[in-house]
């Protein structure tokens, strides 16, 4: 025990003012003394609301970070301006459809709520992409085609007719 604290009991002791005295005397002991103890016998919350207060304040906190949680969805002016500045057009990749900045304005610009989604997916390109992406396309089905063409062409030489029954 601390020579301080010897001091005020032995005071108190010899006085006897009573058990007031000794709690008056021993309080500014017992408050400095807290200061010091390991946070396990501190009190964890003084006041019931303060916990709450506590957590609210790390909530807004971690709100606060500068760490994009989730990526900002443009508004359609802000997607139309990008496009007109940039002399490009809109691309939707879920639909595979092109927009000129005029013709996506036509279509979507004055739909305030309900476009998230669209607006969240669509891709400023230049509309040579769209064109090269077509002819690719086209190839493929192209090949499909023929591939087509040339099993059916092999399945009717190879005598193959199945003559149709008449089901009546």
């Amino acid at each position: 025990m601390p020579a301080f604290a010897a001091c005020v009991l032995r005071h108190a002791v010899a006085f006897r003012e009573g058990f007031n005295l000794l709690l008056l005397l021993a309080l500014p002991f017992f408050v400095l003394h807290t200061l010091d103890m390991p946070d396990m016998y501190k009190p964890i919350h003084p006041h019931p609301g303060a916990k709450y207060r506590e957590e609210q304040l790390i909530r807004d906190i971690q709100g606060y970070s500068q760490d994009p949680d989730q990526k900002r969805i443009p508004h359609c002016a802000e997607i139309l301006q990008k496009a007109r500045m940039a002399r490009q057009w809109i691309y939707d990749p879920k639909t595979h459809e092109w927009y000129s900045p005029d013709e996506f304005d036509k279509a979507f610009g004055k739909i305030m709520v309900g476009n998230e989604t669209m607006l969240a997916r669509v891709v400023i390109k230049h509309p040579n992409e769209g064109i090269e992406a077509g002819y690719k396309v086209v190839a493929k089905m192209q090949e499909k085609l023929n591939s087509l063409v040339q099993r059916v062409v092999k399945w009717g030489t190879a005598d193959n007719h199945i003559e149709p029954t008449n089901r009546a």
